[in-house]
């Protein structure tokens, strides 16, 4: 069995997309950082984080146990799977995975070394800026998947597709669109629908069940997840399930949680006006790090915006938050903030999320209940 495994540390640098999930539940390309481990190791996989967030492990005769924070790699992968019991592999950052009998317990890392020597390349990630960068990357890998179809002849007369790597489901609807695949694919998974008039520049990823509004432009580099709706302007970001940015405004090198809703004309800025380096929130130093010259905007679970809300350079915006005050949203916006001077009481936001998911189908477990009590209680403003 594969375990990928969070720590204290990790959970930190990954805030506010960690409060709410497992680091391997983070989207990066077409699926979770966990199942591209499981899809490489064709074993059973489980993630291990804070209590609030994981359950028992199941039992297995033998656990691989990975870094949380150590990108997917085929060549690692298998190198992680010949492991024996007791052996660790090692980089100068620290553990990159290793191997027990024993069911591994979140915060109880192994003391022993084998001495192994790791001869595989082992990349990690410390922000989710670094998640969106390597989208495109993720996007690209997924056409070793043989399960991918390519569009027949009925979708390529019905559009205008230039290249040949446009892969769109049977069950997924799209007509009088422009589809660029030239610097990469396309992926439309099952029951999309992408209304006429889209300019879609691969590579791109459009998850099950995902509606693209009429006329929306969506450039390279850019995974939107189940369930969501989309329209607009959007370049290299990653949005998880069940987001909607269904109008017009700008999104751009940006990291979108679950449940998240941005209202109309909401546009971010991914680069200064300096061109400068951005500076983005780190919760591990409570402090601001440098990520690059272009980084937009880190959402988690939850949070929304006003009609016309402008959202500054590499803002990072907590769970739980409702931005719909005069201004423009920068810097950290702490989870549960109710615009930018109140707090946003826990059964209030309750309450709007159950009217959220109502739209969709769906209802607020007790799970998720208990998960948002313990972000209210222990990690917001």
């Amino acid at each position: 069995m594969i375990v990928v495994y969070d720590t204290a540390h990790s959970r930190r640098q990954l805030y506010p997309l960690s409060l709410t999930r497992p680091i391997a539940d983070l989207r990066v390309g077409t699926t979770t950082l966990a199942n591209w481990w499981a899809m490489l190791s064709q074993l059973p996989t489980a993630t291990l984080s804070e209590k609030y967030l994981t359950s028992v492990l199941p039992a297995a005769a033998i656990y691989h146990c990975i870094d949380a924070t150590v990108l997917p790699n085929a060549e690692l992968c298998a190198a992680i799977v010949q492991m024996k019991p007791g052996e660790v592999l090692e980089d100068a950052s620290g553990i990159i995975a290793f191997c027990t009998t024993q069911a591994p317990v979140f915060g109880q890392m192994p003391v022993w070394s084998s001495g192994k020597t790791l001869e595989v390349t082992a990349k990690r990630f410390d922000q989710a800026s670094t998640l969106v960068q390597l989208n495109p990357t993720f996007i690209q890998q997924t056409l070793s998947d043989s399960n991918l179809l390519l569009a027949n002849e009925s979708i390529r007369q019905s559009n205008t597709v230039i290249g040949e790597t446009l892969h769109i489901a049977s069950t997924a609807s799209m007509q009088a669109c422009i589809i660029n695949t030239t610097d990469g694919p396309v992926i439309i998974d099952e029951h999309a629908f992408v209304m006429e008039g889209c300019i879609i520049r691969g590579p791109v990823y459009i998850g099950k069940g995902t509606v693209i509004k009429a006329g929306a432009k969506i450039y390279g580099g850019t995974s939107i997840g189940q369930r969501c709706t989309v329209g607009g302007e959007i370049k290299q970001s990653i949005i998880h399930n069940y987001s909607n940015k269904a109008h017009d405004g700008y999104l751009g090198d940006s990291y979108i949680g679950e449940w998240c809703n941005l209202g109309a004309g909401t546009s971010n800025s991914n680069i200064k006006n300096t061109a400068g380096e951005v500076k983005v929130w780190q919760q591990a130093l409570q402090g601001y790090i440098p990520v690059g010259v272009k980084a937009g905007t880190i959402m988690g679970d939850y949070s929304r915006t006003a009609i016309n809300t402008s959202i500054n350079t590499g803002c990072c915006i907590g769970v739980c938050c409702s931005l719909h005050d005069a201004g423009m949203a920068s810097g950290h916006v702490p989870s549960f903030s109710w615009g930018q001077h109140e707090k946003y009481q826990l059964e209030k936001a309750l309450e709007h999320i159950r009217n959220w998911k109502q739209l969709k189908g769906q209802e607020l477990t007790e799970q998720e209940a208990q998960t948002l009590a313990n972000v209210f209680n222990h990690h917001s403003a």
